[in-house]
């Protein structure tokens, strides 16, 4: 599937790459972003509460996240962009993680995934 990227910089100019992936539970959402930090270039997914004013919250150590990919090349918009394309390929199954994390957590399926 086909999902929207942004790539920005912050107010200190680091890029960053982002896809958001809406669920259909609670208004969670998929979000996978690639940014460099002290280790090199990282590509992570973590399940967020969009608050429908810009901001957007999560529960430490509670909710959903994954480290996908990391690398220690140089971080320009190359190669943060083609990570986080790679990174990509495997959202669906990243998605799925997702969905079986928070399964288990109620004991019921918690949500499924809005189509595009």
């Amino acid at each position: 599937m086909s999902y929207k990227t942004s790539i920005t910089r912050n107010m200190r100019g680091e890029l960053n790459a982002e896809t958001i992936i809406p669920l259909a539970f609670e208004s969670r959402e998929l979000r996978i972003s690639t940014h460099k930090q002290n280790r090199g270039i990282v590509t992570g997914a973590q399940v967020v509460v969009n608050k429908g004013d810009g901001c957007f919250s999560y529960v430490m150590f509670g909710d959903f996240t994954k480290t996908m990919a990391t690398s220690q090349q140089r971080a320009t918009v190359k190669t943060i962009a083609q990570q986080h394309e790679a990174a990509l390929l495997s959202a669906e199954s990243v998605l799925a993680e997702a969905i079986v994390f928070y399964t288990q957590r109620s004991g019921r399926h918690a949500f499924g995934h809005v189509a595009q």
